[in-house]
């Protein structure tokens, strides 16, 4: 596995989009798609747990300057970049984070769905 080191200081494996752990950390699209799928990471046993991922390549990720993050602030449900991309193309203004990064003009209301 191939990981740009000088890109992978500071990154969060808690925290980051699938876009960075693909292009940036170098993790390619499935593994970094795992990363986001199996949050929160406590410590990095947990991330040897994660299909696709050796004892050897968490080694490695963890000696790069990646870090775990705070589990607490785990992003589990990321909006990519293709998202916002996509939803600029619509021209929806806005995402609402507190609301799993769906624009609230694709959010139906309380009401709605109980009707």
């Amino acid at each position: 596995m191939k990981i740009p080191v000088k890109q992978a200081v500071h990154v969060e494996l808690n925290s980051a989009a699938e876009e960075q752990l693909d292009r940036e950390v170098g993790l390619g699209p499935e593994r970094a798609r795992r990363i986001v799928e199996s949050r929160p990471f406590h410590n990095w046993n947990d991330v040897k747990r994660v299909e696709g991922f050796t004892e050897a390549m968490v080694n490695v990720l963890a000696q790069s300057g990646i870090e775990l993050g705070d589990p607490t602030r785990a992003d589990i449900h990321p909006v990519s970049e293709e998202h916002h991309k996509a939803w600029a193309r619509k021209g929806v203004a806005a995402v609402d984070a507190v609301d799993d990064g769906v624009p609230s003009e694709g959010r139906r209301s309380p009401d709605a769905r109980s009707s």
